[in-house]
């Protein structure tokens, strides 16, 4: 399917036509494979003219859209681990909040998408100065991650150089792998619970004194490219 494909998703919480490109399709069900759970889109892309008043023309492109967060706990999720996955794959996200003027829901924009309406783009350059994306641009209050595009999350690469590295340390530290990584990583050597930090178990099964033949033979069939 090509990139900025169409794709109905049929009606959001409000009865109104819910499309999304494939890119940004593809990057919302990469995380919600890491989060082992569904997320509900209450605002779709491409609603020039029927958008949200509050949303101020940032939906009338592609790559964006809102989801809902009254029920997360429902789904064993919390806002900041939400919005955290919606980061590693790519997206710009924040939680709106009443004290902000919204309905509380959380706001994603991803990033590097070549359909974003002008307003959209410019919270995008906001989140790249740490800023909230609102007229207010006040700081960003979201988790931490590496800006990356989705493609940039795609790259299938391990560094033997940051998973030694990691091995040698006495205690959890970051690999300068990115979180989506090593959980596929973890995922590739046989973990059930793949937290995407390079800890103590994921050293253990890595190799005792390093990378084994059976932990570079896993991380093949894991599609991985394994590099010095």
């Amino acid at each position: 399917m090509r990139t900025y494909a169409r794709i109905s998703l049929g009606k959001d919480s409000s009865g109104r036509p819910l499309e999304v490109n494939a890119r940004t399709k593809q990057m919302l069900d990469a995380a919600e494979t890491e989060l082992g759970a569904p997320l509900t889109i209450v605002q779709g892309s491409y609603r020039a003219g029927s958008g949200a008043v509050a949303s101020a023309a940032t939906h009338d492109g592609g790559g964006v859209v809102d989801i809902r967060t009254w029920d997360l706990p429902t789904r064993g999720l919390n806002v900041v681990d939400v919005v955290r996955a919606l980061r590693e794959v790519g997206f710009v996200a924040w939680y709106r909040t009443k004290a902000q003027g919204f309905d509380p829901h959380i706001h994603a924009v991803a990033i590097g998408d070549k359909q974003l309406h002008p307003q959209a783009a410019a919270q995008v350059a906001a989140y790249r100065k740490g800023r909230n994306g609102l007229a207010s641009n006040g700081p960003d209050d979201g988790p931490q991650v590496k800006i990356r595009t989705w493609e940039q999350t795609q790259t299938p690469e391990v560094s033997l150089h940051f998973m030694r590295n990691a091995w040698e340390k006495d205690r959890n530290r970051k690999t300068g792998l990115h979180p989506i990584q090593t959980r596929r990583v973890q995922r590739a050597l046989g973990f059930q619970l793949r937290t995407g930090r390079w800890g103590k178990a994921t050293r253990a099964r890595f190799g005792d004194g390093g990378p084994t033949e059976d932990t570079l033979r896993a991380l093949g069939r894991g599609k991985f490219r394994v590099v010095a």
